[in-house]
């Protein structure tokens, strides 16, 4: 399912040729899609999870070619917020 969303926001019409979106969504717009895996995330302790978070959203970052605001990027809500 989510990589059915996620071909939807990324504007790949030619898969869904045939079903009935097709002619129902709008293929102009498209979206970065942020693919967040709790199964690949650390998160025994609090401190583990802001590490695996951070380390995360700096990755992300860096798939999406989006340069994070230096000031900010200490604070992970904030870097949740410059990726959306």
């Amino acid at each position: 399912m989510i990589s059915t969303f996620k071909e939807l926001f990324k504007g790949n019409k030619k898969i869904f040729e045939g079903l009935y979106i097709y002619d129902k969504w709008d293929w102009s717009k498209t979206n970065p899609v942020i693919h967040l895996d709790f199964a690949q995330i650390q998160y025994a302790s609090v401190e583990q999870l802001e590490i695996s978070l951070d380390r995360f959203l700096n990755d992300a970052d860096k798939k999406e070619n989006i340069e994070l605001e230096e000031s900010e990027t200490r604070l992970i809500g904030v870097k949740f917020a410059q990726l959306i």
